[in-house]
């Protein structure tokens, strides 16, 4: 429950600046303790499960909004928009602006 109550926490405050050990007090747990009980229930570390998230509501603003890549760092919780496009293209293979220019065109080339 207290793993759950966590993931939900991330998902809605993923802006800030979120950290296991902030989570895990929120929770009521010790931040060993709650590492402990993320993985084995969610199967990824606290901040690879929260990383994962960040990208995907990023690729959810790169494809349905036309904001900046500045906009988008900062609203999924990166203050660093270097350090944003260096994680993106870690997971997905691609900048943010190339992930957009690469899906964008794919939809515009699919509606004709």
């Amino acid at each position: 429950e207290c793993v759950m109550k966590a993931v939900y926490i991330a998902n809605d405050e993923m802006k800030e600046q979120i950290t296991a050990a902030s989570i895990a007090k929120r929770v009521n747990m010790s931040r060993s303790y709650f590492s402990q009980c993320f993985k084995e229930i969610i199967g990824v570390n606290f901040s690879e499960h929260l990383r994962h998230k960040r990208i995907e509501k990023a690729k959810e603003y790169l494809l349905y909004t036309n904001k900046t890549i500045l906009w988008i760092a900062e609203n999924v919780g990166y203050m660093d928009e270097k350090y944003f496009s260096r994680t993106f293209r870690e997971q997905t293979g691609l900048l943010p602006s190339e992930y957009r220019l690469k899906n964008v065109t794919g939809r515009e080339m699919s509606e004709n």
